[in-house]
C-alpha cells in the first residue's frame, strides 16, 4: 500500500436525495490536502453503477489512491458488492475513506471486517479502508 494518499476519487449516489452531498466531500478532501482526480455520482435509476465503475477504473489505472465517500452504503446496500469493491481496492493497494460514518462499525455490521483482516494477513496486504478520528 502507498504510505500516504495523495489523490482521491470522490464518489456519491444521487439516491441519497441530498443535493449538498458533494460540497462536504470537496471540503474534506481540501482539508486533508488530497488532490481530487475525479468525481462521479451514480443516479438512482438511470445508469446504476456507472459512477462506481469510473471510480474503480481510476483506482486500477493509478489515477487515484482512494475513494472518498460519505459512508460505505453509498457503494452498495449489497454486502457482496461491497466485498467485491473492497477486495479490488485491497488488491490495488488503495483504500476507501468515509466521511460521515465509522467504516469499521459498518463492516462489522455487514460481517465483512474479519474477512478483510484475515485476507490482509494471508496475502500480506494492507486493509482496504482508512480510519480517521
Amino acid at each position: 500500500m502507498k504510505n500516504s494518499i495523495k489523490t482521491v476519487w470522490i464518489y456519491a449516489r444521487s439516491c441519497d436525495r441530498r443535493p449538498d452531498v458533494l460540497p462536504p466531500l470537496m471540503r474534506e478532501a481540501k482539508r486533508r490536502n488530497y488532490r481530487v482526480a475525479g468525481i462521479s455520482i451514480d443516479p438512482y435509476k438511470r445508469y446504476p453503477g456507472h459512477g462506481l465503475k469510473l471510480a474503480m477504473q481510476a483506482i486500477k489505472s493509478g489515477y487515484a489512491g482512494a475513494i472518498l465517500t460519505p459512508y460505505l452504503s453509498a457503494i452498495s446496500s449489497n454486502p457482496k458488492v461491497i466485498r467485491k469493491v473492497l477486495t479490488s481496492l485491497q488488491d490495488s493497494g488503495a483504500v476507501i475513506i468515509t466521511t460521515e460514518s465509522d467504516i469499521c462499525f459498518e463492516l462489522t455490521f455487514l460481517g465483512l471486517k474479519n474477512y478483510f483482516i484475515q485476507r490482509s494477513l494471508k496475502y500480506d496486504t494492507s486493509l482496504p479502508w482508512r480510519v480517521y478520528i
